[in-house]
């Protein structure tokens, strides 16, 4: 799904109108408002505030099952100035804040983030409202002790009581260290509907925040890298890709490429592997190549953003004679700046993803008749519709020889079907018309059952492991 790249501005938000906003309907949009979505993973019923009164009064909701909130395009002749979002026909607009919050207490807002090149929706979870890890904490233990669903919520999502879903609670102090004594008012209102509404240990809090973020950014990262020197980013006209597969368990895989070089020392392509850090405000990943390596000493950051990532690189030598390693996605003249997250489905519920699955692809597809290591990530959502990638992994040194399939299917009764796509360009004609099924089991995550390659041969027995989104 490929949209117009986006660009955020700073603007005030309003507060206030997440205080009595009763009913479960939507304020109309006027037509020269351009939405954008964003997710709150895994949390149904959290109220929102898009939009402020210069454009005519904020527009209040609250998240469906996807967690999917609108971002506000304000139209040009708001009296506030603001920068080009990047969106057509918009007029020099610019993107509102949304404000997020339970039975008017708020959470924080959110403006879109800096565009990632692609239309990936952000995917924001109770880490990404605050640096302050009590306040993230403290949101976490609101969202689960007000959860109505049955369930591991890792597992049957969330659900905000209806009670507080139309109610107006005190203010809480989001920073308290006692947020069941501060919130105390939050849990009688839920405990309306008749549930007990308990209060989650520690455990139960470190899981949820964990898990979710994980889910959330889970998949593969994907960026080009053309940057031409610059008087403060001298790194000469290099070229590379950068690319990376996170799995549901935060292991981070992949590498840098830098076999399209033109000049200067650095050549090759450098993998690297290793876990994510994980801390309020967001994931990082950090590697220091090995003296072993092309390039030794090659120092390698990642973080991830709401919607993508975005990855540096620095030679340990700062460069010589003029020429450095340091390839900045932010600066210089770089084309589609960042690491651009694929995603299969729009909005993934289920996510499972594997690696190290040993496959020789068919003559007349890349990399055909060579034995090759894949990893295969599978996408579900709401609606059991699926969409799967099998990809060589990791990334060849060509990118035109890169092995990569795509299948689809649906799932129905806690059985999913997967076939491979006609429509994939390779020559080939020996794509199998085998329908693999496997089964889902909900409680753990997981997919079990046969799986083979485009053309038939059998790849083997997987149970691969999964998220909830």
């Amino acid at each position: 799904m490929l949209r117009k790249q986006w660009r955020g501005c700073v603007a005030a938000a309003g507060l206030a109108a997440l205080v009595g906003c009763g009913g479960g309907g939507e304020t109309p949009l006027p037509d020269d408002w351009k939405p954008l979505e964003g997710h709150l993973v895994g949390a149904e019923g959290v109220t929102y505030s898009a939009g402020d009164s210069s454009t005519g009064g904020p527009a209040i909701g609250r998240t469906n099952v996807n967690g999917t909130f609108p971002f506000k395009v304000k139209p040009s002749s708001a009296t506030q100035s603001c920068n080009d979002s990047g969106i057509p026909n918009t007029n020099d607009a610019c993107l509102s804040p949304t404000t997020l919050g339970v039975c008017g207490v708020t959470f924080g807002s959110f403006l879109v983030p800096p565009a990632n090149g692609f239309g990936i929706a952000p995917m924001y979870t109770p880490l990404d409202f605050s640096s302050n890890p009590i306040v993230v904490n403290n949101i976490a233990s609101i969202l689960l002790m007000s959860n109505a669903n049955n369930g591991d919520p890792n597992t049957s999502g969330l659900k905000v009581s209806e009670k507080l879903q139309g109610a107006t609670c005190p203010a809480v102090d989001l920073t308290s260290t006692n947020i069941e004594t501060a919130a105390a008012a939050m849990q009688t209102t839920a405990q309306g509907d008749g549930m007990p509404h308990p209060w989650p240990d520690a455990q139960q809090i470190a899981s949820y925040v964990t898990e979710k973020y994980i889910c959330a950014h889970s998949g593969l990262y994907d960026g080009w890298q053309a940057n031409t020197a610059t008087a403060a980013y001298p790194a000469g006209a290099l070229a590379g890709r950068l690319t990376a597969l996170i799995d549901v368990t935060g292991h981070v895989s992949g590498t840098i490429d830098f076999s399209r070089k033109s000049a200067g020392p650095y050549t090759g392509i450098v993998p690297f592997a290793g876990s994510l850090t994980i801390a309020p405000g967001g994931g990082t990943f950090a590697y220091t190549t090995p003296p072993t390596s092309s390039i030794p000493g090659l120092i390698l950051n990642i973080s991830l953003t709401p919607n993508s990532a975005l990855g540096t690189w620095q030679s340990s030598d700062g460069g010589a004679a003029g020429t450095t390693a340091f390839l900045d996605w932010l600066h210089g003249n770089v084309t589609n700046p960042g690491l651009h997250r694929s995603d299969t489905v729009a909005i993934p519920r289920y996510r499972f993803i594997i690696e190290g699955l040993s496959y020789v692809p068919p003559a007349g597809s890349p990399g055909g008749g060579l034995p090759l290591t894949f990893a295969l990530q599978v996408d579900i959502d709401v609606y059991g519709q699926a969409k799967a990638m099998l990809m060589q992994w990791p990334v060849p040194e060509d990118p035109a020889q890169w092995a990569l399939f795509f299948l689809s299917g649906n799932l129905s009764g806690g059985v999913l079907t997967l076939s491979y796509n006609w429509d994939r360009e390779v020559t080939s004609t020996a794509v199998t018309d085998k329908q693999m099924k496997f089964t889902l089991d909900t409680n753990a995550s997981t997919l079990m059952g046969d799986f083979v390659g485009y053309d038939g041969t059998p790849i083997g027995t997987l149970t691969i492991p999964g998220c909830r989104d």
